[in-house]
Order: structure tokens, then sequence, then C-alpha cells
């Protein structure tokens, strides 16, 4: 983060997310998995809730003996693979489109026709996402829920950032906040 007014930057902690272990139950990962999506959501959504309501109604700031408003936005979100899939409440695997920024069948992954593939528009997406975690919270209609997540690959929990302004339309669109860590890329 930088600061402008001091033009510092560094890192801020923003949160701390628990560490969620699955139990000895019947579907241990598939529950583990869900209270783990669950915990996250809820973590980022504690963290941001005040920035999402600035990035609809903005916020004064002071600035050099004036009062200016400003209006927040994320535009980049660093992680590596699995942390995007998480934090954009999408499948890890095993599903029907594996990948977060278009539409591509896991059949034709890799395959010359997925360059044509139509993107990931989070208007068409959150709709059901909301519809799914209204199932999943009420502990209703699980046929529903399923098919639901099967369409766009995603879980039952909708992302805390897509409460973001100027994430779900253009040119910020909630699927193309994100950027990898060089870090963990190979080739």
């Amino acid at each position: 983060m930088i600061n402008i007014v001091t033009r510092v930057s560094k890192w801020i902690t923003i949160a701390y997310i628990p560490i969620v272990r699955k139990l000895q139950e019947p579907a241990a990962d598939d529950r583990g998995r869900v209270r783990r999506c669950g915990v996250l959501q809820r973590v980022l959504y504690a963290a941001f809730r005040e920035f999402e309501s600035c990035s609809h109604i903005g916020m004064n700031v002071q600035y050099k003996g004036r009062t200016l408003k400003v209006f927040g936005r994320v535009l980049c979100y660093i992680c590596d693979r699995p942390e995007e899939r998480a934090v954009l409440a999408l499948k890890a695997g095993q599903c029907e489109y594996p990948c977060s920024t278009c539409m591509v069948p896991l059949t034709d992954a890799g395959a010359a026709v997925a360059v044509t593939a139509s993107d990931r528009v989070p208007i068409d997406a959150l709709p059901n996402q909301l519809e799914a975690a209204e199932h999943l919270q009420r502990s209703r209609m699980r046929p529903r829920r399923v098919a639901l997540e099967a369409i766009g690959s995603m879980t039952s929990f909708v992302p805390a950032l897509a409460g973001m302004a100027g994430l779900a339309t253009e040119p910020f669109l909630l699927y193309k906040m994100i950027g990898f860590d060089i870090l963990h890329v190979r080739t």
C-alpha cells in the first residue's frame, strides 16, 4: 500500500484468517471445504466492509488543506492460483469450467478453441451464486444448489469482493482483478 500523503509504501496486515480443519464426519472433505470457504468470505467481508461502502458513496479525505471525496477500488489482487479460486468463490478442481477469467469447458482447455471462449461475466454469475448461497444457508433444495454450482463452476458463497464498486463493471471486472505472484509462477 502506498500512502498518498507521505509517498511511503509498506505492507499493512488487514486481517488474519483462521485455519479450519476437517472433522471426522461423513463427507468430511466437502464439509471442511464449505467451512473454509465460508470463513474466508466472512473474514474478507469483515476486513473490507467499510472500504466497500466507501467505494459506492465515497469518503472525505483531507489533503493539503483541501477536502477531497475519494472512491476506493481494488485494481489488482496479487495471489497464487488456489488463493485466487478461493477469493472468487470458484471451485478449485473437478469442475466443468476451470478458468477463472473465461468460460472454456474443461474438455477444450489447452486446445486452440479455448482462445475464443467467452469471458466470465460477474453480473451473470452473481444471481446464481446468491441463490445457491441462500439454499446452502437454509439447508434446502440441494439438487438445485448443486445444479447452480455446476453452471459456472462456483461455490455456494458470494465473493466478498463482489460488493466493491467498479469491480463488476467495465473496466474493473471482478474476475480480471487477479494478478499472479511471480514467486509462485513456474515455466
